[in-house]
């Protein structure tokens, strides 16, 4: 159990990081740079497509604030990579209730 949770917060510090150190403020302000319905689908497009689970998407979250992204963005992102995650027992696609909604999907 135990390492079911840590290696997704690994991840997610080891995504945020690089967003630190590679991502500049200015990439990242005119990645995501207000609170547009444009930009916000944007946002939660990046997220669904990084597949982090919720455990990364709040460390990664910050990292694009401080760099430059829209707060609302951000949220979108963290919002976008938890959304998708599903879930599958023994090969079998199923629906689970996660995050308040319903998703299908592999996780």
């Amino acid at each position: 159990m135990a390492w079911q949770i840590l290696w997704p917060l690994i991840l997610g510090f080891i995504r945020s990081e690089v967003i630190e150190a590679v991502v500049s403020h200015r990439q990242m302000a005119r990645l995501l740079p207000d609170d547009r319905p444009r930009t916000i689908a944007k946002a939660h497009a990046i997220g669904a497509a990084s597949s982090s689970c919720s455990y990364a998407a709040v460390a990664i979250a910050p990292s694009l604030f401080r760099k430059g992204a829209d707060f609302a963005a951000a949220m979108a992102f963290q919002m976008g990579s938890s959304v998708i995650a599903g879930a599958v027992d023994d090969d079998d696609f199923r629906v689970r209730r996660y995050d308040g909604m319903y998703v299908r999907g592999v996780a």
